[in-house]
């Protein structure tokens, strides 16, 4: 398809050249157009990953904030339970105290009623023993009368 050389006039040659280079120049404007196209692409891909790569980090600073918020409450409530334990330890111990004073109270107690008993039973034996005495001494002055004498 291509003409010889010697059948083409220098005006044909030229204009072929023109042909050529609005060709070329065509075909470079639309990889050109093509090119700005990618790129502008591009460029919004990046901006829209540095945004959504921000809106990450926001979040993460958020999270990072909330668990040691929830780290916080953690040993607040922590510190709180041990205290409590502490109370219940301290309880449990003076309650075992308490208990064991009531025991010994207890003892003494019933070691003090049974003094008692045998304090208000010797005093009631004696008891009787002078009413015994004293009623052999009324009888035995009843019965004499030099006794009588004296009294009167």
């Amino acid at each position: 398809m291509s003409q010889p050389i010697s059948t083409t006039t220098p005006a044909d040659v030229l204009k072929q050249i023109e042909k050529d280079v609005d060709k070329n120049e065509k075909t470079e404007s639309k990889a050109v157009k093509h090119a700005m196209k990618d790129l502008a692409h591009l460029e919004k891909t990046v901006n829209k990953s540095a945004k959504t790569s921000d809106k990450a980090s926001h979040t993460l600073a958020k999270t990072e904030k909330k668990e040691s918020a929830a780290a916080k409450a953690i040993a607040q409530a922590n510190h709180k339970h041990d205290a409590a334990v502490g109370n219940v330890n301290k309880a449990q111990e003076d309650l075992k105290i308490k208990h064991q004073r009531q025991d010994t109270l207890r003892h003494k107690l019933e070691g003090k009623k049974a003094e008692v008993d045998q304090v208000l039973a010797t005093a009631d034996q004696h008891h009787r023993e002078r009413e015994s005495r004293l009623a052999q001494v009324h009888s035995a002055r009843a019965g004499s009368p030099t006794a009588s004498a004296g009294t009167a």
